[in-house]
Parts: C-alpha cells; structure tokens; sequence
C-alpha cells in the first residue's frame, strides 16, 4: 500500500524482502535516494550500520513502526532519518519523504513548516463567493493549501482559516508563489497552491493570531502533526 502511494505520487518504487536486500540495493546502482522500511524489518538503531555496509551514508530512512507515537519523531541521533506511526496518514509520509529528500533547502525558508490539517476557504481580491481547500502545511510565512481547482500563480487571495489551538477564525491575505495542478509529477506536493502571507496586507490582529499559534505548535517537541490523532 505505501508503495503505491509513492508511486502515485512520482517516485520510483523497488521493493526489498530483508535487509540484506535493503543493502544491497544502496550499494548497487540503483541508489535510492530513499528507504521506507518497517521497524520489525530494520529498526531505526541499525541504519548506520546498513549506510556503512552499503557505502551509503546519505540515503534517506522513513522507519514504519506499529508502536510509533501520534508524532513524526525526528531524533538528532539517527540524521537524515524518521520514524512514523504506520497509521498516519499517507500524505503524512509523503510530507516527511519530501522533507527529508529537501533538507539541503529548509536553511532557505524563512521558517520551518508544520503539518496542519483544517478547512479553509479561499477568494481571489475583491471576490464575494470563496472556494474551500483543505490546508497541508504552514509556516509563519505561508500556508499550503490542498484544492483539486487552484488559482493561477501570482494571484492575489485571500484566505480564511481557525489556526491550531484557537477557535478564532482568522483573514489573511498574500500571493500564490506556487501552484501544482492534479496529474502534474510533483513527486510528494499534493495539488494545491502555497500562499505567501502578505504581513502588511493582512489585519495585524488575524496575523498576530495566526504567528502565535504557529510559535505554539513549533514549540511541541519533534512535532510536525499536530492536527492528526488516530
């Protein structure tokens, strides 16, 4: 199943049946680029070894275990690598796959981004009538939105939502900086369009709602899923 959903989302699958076979394949030329492994397969404490034995110390490891926590679990200890709860979501993976296969650019963002699942409602300036998406991730910076129908990049919109942790609805406005439309291979980008937040456009009073409730969810150690529970 999570085979087909990375390939689904544009990746090359290959599939191994032990760990022997694990190693192998990052040492032949194949080279993954990426692991999806179940922790009963190989666990988290045995990565190095596997990276040593293949001469493959960058390959990135996503560890599937059963006794995984609600969180993506990241630990400093085991570099360019994760754990996750085999009952997340599969767009959960697909963001972790993506940020591990990205970490060379998350210096470049002005913030990190966290998941976030919650509906928003979105409008192109000065429209009446909103369309509604369900949002993907956030930083302090930006939002991404999950829509089947997204606007055209460099449109300005505006956009409503209830931040993690609040009831309070918020209005933001900004520009569409990226868009990804439905069958384009965009690997683990769902469709949608990410939304850079326009500090001075925006009413300072949803904005500083909004930066606060993002410094709330970042400070949750190891937290990328806030909004998941099983």
């Amino acid at each position: 199943l999570l085979g087909r959903v990375l390939r689904q989302a544009c990746f090359e699958v290959h599939f191994a049946v032990d760990a022997d076979e694990i190693i192998a394949a990052m040492a032949s030329e194949l080279q993954p680029d990426l692991v999806v492994v179940s922790n009963n397969l190989l666990p988290m404490a045995k990565i190095e070894h596997a990276r040593r034995a293949a001469n493959a110390s960058k390959t990135r490891f996503v560890v599937v275990s059963a006794t995984a926590s609600t969180r993506i679990m990241l630990d400093a200890k085991f570099p360019h690598s994760a754990t996750i709860s085999e009952n997340a979501p599969h767009d959960h993976l697909l963001f972790l796959a993506n940020d591990l296969l990205r970490d060379g650019g998350r210096q470049g963002r002005q913030s990190p981004r966290y998941l976030f699942d919650t509906i928003c409602s979105f409008r192109t300036e000065g429209e009446f009538s909103p369309e509604y998406g369900l949002t993907y991730n956030m930083s302090q910076t930006g939002i991404y939105v999950r829509t089947l129908d997204p606007p055209p990049k460099n449109a300005t919109l505006w956009l409503e939502l209830r931040p993690p942790g609040t009831t309070a609805t918020v209005h933001l406005r900004g520009t569409l900086v990226w868009v990804a439309t439905p069958g384009a291979c965009s690997r683990a980008t769902p469709p949608g369009f990410g939304l850079q937040i326009d500090a001075h456009a925006s009413p300072a009073r949803d904005l500083k709602l909004y930066r606060d409730a993002y410094s709330m969810l970042a400070q949750v150690p190891n937290q990328i899923a806030l909004s998941w529970r099983p």
